[in-house]
């Protein structure tokens, strides 16, 4: 590695807004699934659907239906969440509720107004679900599972990077004399080692904490 300081070409001197840092680890949870220890997020969809036509008049027809939709994975219905979280909201502690009503009618309209068939007016509404986003769940279960199976990242200077075992400060997004490395000019020398450094320590410190995953200290 070239000493930083001598060449502004090479990317090892760039200045520095922001950094960030992972903790090298890729599971997205602790539930064990395709043979694999971690990493699972399971969600058995129960769809169903009845439809009918029906023509009131000879120029006039409607398409309705109803469908219901069942998605037990999205949400982490099992996760068990700290009453901590009641200080912040009365009762947000309490399990994710499984959503069991969602039913979604659809209605449909053609009218032909000159009953000639050349032309036909259509309309329809309906009720939808969407999926809930995979990185909602995963980031919830992270901040409320003991470290050392999921991903995590940090945003020195902003945010310090943390050993998750105990919480002590690896990095405060200092160098160079205790300056923040936000605004720092170009080769400054010890500018980007500062952050390599602090990434390889937060790594390390991340696989640590696998060895001795379950146990360990939650976010909460």
């Amino acid at each position: 590695m070239q000493a930083a300081g001598l060449n502004p070409s090479d990317p090892l001197n760039y200045p520095v807004l922001v950094s960030l840092i992972g903790n090298g680890l890729g599971w997205g949870s602790e539930i064990p699934t395709l043979g694999f220890p971690y990493g699972g997020f399971k969600n058995n969809r129960f769809h169903c659907y009845a439809a009918d036509t029906w023509r009131p008049l000879p120029r006039l027809t409607l398409n309705y239906g109803l469908r219901y939709v069942y998605k037990p994975g999205q949400n982490n219905h099992d996760l068990v969440k700290p009453a901590l979280l009641d200080e912040f909201m009365p009762g947000l502690s309490q399990r994710t509720r499984l959503d069991m009503n969602n039913s979604a009618p659809h209605l449909g309209i053609a009218w032909d107004p000159t009953g000639s068939g050349n032309r036909v007016v259509r309309a329809g509404t309906g009720f939808f679900y969407a999926p809930n986003i995979l990185n909602n769940l995963g980031l919830e279960r992270s901040s409320f599972i003991p470290p050392g199976i999921t991903f995590a990242w940090v945003y020195p200077p902003f945010v310090p990077v943390l050993d998750p075992r105990n919480s002590e400060i690896i990095w405060d997004g200092t160098c160079c004399g205790g300056r923040s490395i936000s605004g720092l000019p170009a080769n400054t020398p010890g500018l980007i080692d500062a952050v390599i450094e602090a990434s390889e320590t937060f790594n390390a410190a991340s696989s640590a904490a696998t060895a001795g995953f379950p146990s360990g200290p939650t976010a909460f």
